[in-house]
């Protein structure tokens, strides 16, 4: 059972979510507008759904109203999209780290419903910590399945506490890229640093030898890829990029409008060598262990 007390203050809103389960009573405070509209409109689809209790209580009046009218708008919009996905499973790149700026933050969970709403499952690179750890956890509590996929000896670093949905442990950083390739429909970069851009584009570059045909996607949020793209535009300009080879990457700066594209996406480029031909060469990799929850 969870209950719902939303707050409203003269300057902010806060948010108190109690859980209640077999080991007792907890409770968990989130302060901030921003996350308690995340927040709120997240439990009043999942109330709608009979999956929780909702009480609201001690709202102000005015702030009430702003506040009912808001979520119902947003509930409506989320009911639209629930009419499916060409995507089962979606991959996302993200960081092991939250991010100077809360905005990055806020593109986890904003990434996160729209999977949720979509009936998409989420893989990804398995840690509890960071953008990783926000998306996961936003997803396995949306209803969804979460696939995390990591190297044994990153688990220490990354997974700090309790795990979400299913764990693939597996030997490297090469198997791990290629499981969640091999899981995944789709990719999407969230902001991240070093791992992310390798991950990223990994995908792009197997995207254009012809390894694989599906979407991969960027959310450039506040423009965080804005370098990266120009680069590339670079790179096309002077000759080392096919400018059919651009059109790999579908860049969005909100989660709504690239989920959108990605659902459009179809490959405008040439292949170096036939899919068929790299599947059982290039993608092949060893069996791993499954740690269950």
């Amino acid at each position: 059972m969870c209950l719902l007390f939303l707050l409203h203050q003269e300057h902010h809103h806060q948010l108190l979510i109690v859980y209640r389960n077999s080991c007792g009573v907890f409770a968990a405070v989130d302060c901030g507008e921003v996350a308690a509209r995340h927040y709120l409109t997240h439990l009043l689809w999942q109330w709608q759904l009979g999956r929780v209790w909702l009480l609201p209580a001690d709202i102000k009046e005015a702030g009430r109203e702003k506040q009912s009218s808001d979520c119902e708008e947003k509930l409506m919009e989320k009911q639209e999209e629930m009419s499916g996905s060409r995507f089962k499973r979606l991959c996302v790149f993200c960081g092991s780290s939250h991010g100077r700026k809360r905005s990055y933050q806020d593109a986890a969970i904003d990434l996160a419903q729209e999977l949720v709403s979509r009936n998409i499952d989420l893989v990804y690179g398995g840690g509890s910590v960071g953008l990783m750890g926000l998306i996961s956890q936003a997803v396995y509590d949306g209803g969804r399945h979460v696939i995390g996929v990591i190297p044994k000896t990153l688990m220490p670093r990354e997974i700090t506490g309790e795990t979400v949905g299913e764990v693939k442990a597996v030997a490297d950083m090469h198997q791990r890229k290629a499981e969640m390739a091999r899981c995944s429909d789709a990719f999407i970069a969230l902001p991240g640093g070093y791992g992310t851009l390798e991950e990223l584009l990994e995908v792009i570059t197997w995207a254009q030898l012809g390894i694989h045909d599906k979407p991969v996607g960027l959310l450039n949020v506040d423009g965080y890829y804005n370098s990266l793209l120009s680069f590339i535009d670079k790179a096309v300009e002077e000759g080392f990029i096919n400018p059919a080879a651009r059109h790999i990457i579908v860049s969005a700066p909100t989660a709504k409008e690239l989920v959108m594209k990605l659902e459009e996406y179809s490959p405008c480029h040439e292949r170096v060598v036939s899919k068929l031909k790299w599947e059982s060469e290039q993608l092949g990799h060893s069996p791993v262990s499954k740690i269950s929850r």
